[in-house]
This record gives structure tokens, sequence and C-alpha cells, in this order.
């Protein structure tokens, strides 16, 4: 059994660096669906009722959109229309890659389903899952013409900081949180490959800090939250927050540098805004944990010095690939 999972994680990771270098729709596709048909099995680990419904709507959703993406893809080729140019199927291409993402207009599938399974299967699903549709929608979008994907990357701004501030099971703004982040990183790499792959290694390493602590202490709400002291989660909230002079702050900041060049204004603006409320929630969240909390239970001391390590990683890591970026 445990020789079939690993097995099954090759070949997630051997279908996104094929992926990652191809250039045919037909083959972005096919590597998608064997990427996803090998993430199913993982998601069975460890399955309660709630989870395998939930295990079950998500395949349903993604199986539907994946019809809709081969669809638009044979009509696109059929009619030997260019992907670049607007169109009714390249629209739906669009639409059905932002349904995977669990994107906007698609957010609220992607809520209550990811809430409902293990902080495990959420961390894959936030991070290494998104690597496929992501790179798909970079190379149908042109950073000379982002008219229609504004609009949904504004919506899905404002939607989910006003959904976020409402919430208090941890899950929920685990991934409404990372929704956001999702804005910041596909402009990101529409604009400059070499930055995207070095935001999503940070934002991938931060997700995981994040989660492996929550899941450690088996963190469900947030006054489960403020029972708990670490500074360390509370260092790495600033971090996904974008806190100067952190790494994340750098990195959104480099992301705005790019969005003004090409003069979106307007994008720009909201990324802003939706930036600093998301700020005002992690600062709210990690006020009360350190006022309102009491003193960390020995029994999870252990799990301090990982964390400090991760802590260093997610701290420096922009720092120090930043030379890379061409």
């Amino acid at each position: 059994m445990k020789f079939y999972y690993i097995m099954n994680f090759n070949l997630i990771f051997t279908s996104m660096i094929w992926a990652l270098s191809s250039t045919s729709w037909f083959s972005l596709w096919l590597l998608m669906e064997i990427n996803s048909l090998m993430f199913f099995p993982l998601m069975t680990i460890k399955m309660n009722q709630k989870s395998s419904e939930a295990v079950f709507k998500f395949f349903l959703v993604q199986s539907f959109s994946s019809l809709l993406i081969i669809f638009s893809i044979s009509f696109n080729y059929f009619q030997l229309m260019l992907f670049s140019s607007i169109n009714i199927y390249t629209m739906i291409l669009m639409l059905s890659l932002l349904m995977k993402l669990g994107f906007f207009p698609f957010i609220l599938w992607y809520i209550n389903i990811l809430s409902e399974v293990s902080y495990t299967i959420i961390f894959f699903i936030l991070t290494l899952q998104k690597i496929i549709p992501l790179y798909f929608i970079s190379l149908i979008l042109d950073k000379n013409n982002l008219f229609y994907f504004s609009f949904f990357v504004t919506m899905n701004c404002l939607i989910t900081v006003l959904m976020v501030f409402s919430q208090t099971k941890i899950k929920k703004i685990i991934i409404f949180s990372s929704s956001i982040q999702m804005s910041w990183l596909m402009l990101s790499m529409i604009f400059n490959i070499s930055f995207f792959f070095i935001f999503f290694l940070f934002y991938t390493t931060l997700m995981y800090s994040i989660i492996k602590f929550l899941d450690f202490y088996n963190l469900n709400y947030l006054n489960q939250v403020y029972a708990v002291k670490n500074i360390y989660f509370n260092f790495t909230l600033m971090i996904l927050a974008g806190f100067p002079p952190f790494s994340g702050f750098i990195l959104k900041w480099m992301t705005l540098f790019y969005l003004t060049s090409y003069h979106y204004w307007f994008l720009s603006f909201v990324l802003l805004v939706s930036s600093i409320a998301n700020l005002l929630f992690y600062s709210r969240l990690m006020f009360s944990s350190i006022f309102y909390s009491a003193p960390i239970n020995k029994w999870a001391k252990n799990l301090l010095y990982p964390y400090n390590s991760l802590f260093i990683i997610n701290f420096l890591m922009p720092i120090f690939l930043s030379m890379f970026i061409s």
C-alpha cells in the first residue's frame, strides 16, 4: 500500500514537470487529468463520512470542468482561431480553469468542499494541484490585455475579503486566504515566470508551516487558536499577511511593480486594498493570540524546533532567490 502511494506521488510530480514543459493545449489537458486521477486516491486516506462526500463532490466538479476544457480546446482548433483572441470558447476555457482553481465565480463550492477534508489534503489542493491550471491560464492570457481577467481578479479579492471577516472555522479562513494569494500568483505568472516560481515556492512553504501547526494542535476554530501560544506561528501570519518588511511584503510589492509598469492602476489598487484588509484580519488574529493565550503545553514543545526552521526558511528564502530573477 505504501508503494502504491509513492508511485502516485511520483506520477503527480512527473505530470507537473511535463506540463510545465509542454506547448500543446491537448497535452496540457491530458497531463492535468493524469495529475488529478493520481491525486484522488490520496484523498481517500483516513476518510470519514463527511470527507468521503466532499471527495465525491470534488471529483464531480473537477470532471465537469475537464469536459468543458476539452470541449473549448476542440472548438478553438476546429475554428482555427488563436487562443490569444477573445471568443466564446476561449472564455469557456478560462472559466473552466477558474472552476478547477476554485476562483471567482466558483469559490463557494470550493470553500464548502475543502472545509470537510483533512489538513493534509487541503495543503496539496491549495498548492501542488494548482500549478498546471495556473500555467494553463498564463499561456492563454496576454499581459497587454487583461481587461476580462481583471474583472475576475477584482471580484475574487472583494468577495473573499468580505467573507473572511465573518468566518470562525480555521479551514475556511485558510482557504479564503489562499484564494487571495492566488490573485497575486496568477498575475505574477503572467508577467514573469521566474518570479512566479519564487513566489509559489514561498507560498507553498508558508502554507505548509501554517497547516502543519494547525494539524498538530488539531485546531478547527478561532477560539482554539487563542489558546495556543507560539511566537513563530504569529510571525508566519505576519509574513502571509504581507507585513513590511517581511518577505511576503517584498513579493507583493514586486508584483505591484509589474502591474504598474503596464499601467494596470485600478487592478493594483484593488489588490492593495484587499491586502490591507487581509492584513487587518491577521493582525486581529495575531494580537488576540498574544494577549489572550495560555502558556504552551509541555507536550507541544517538540513542535517548536521544526517550526523554527520553517519560519527561518519563509523569512529568508525570497531574499536569496530574488538574485536569480531575470
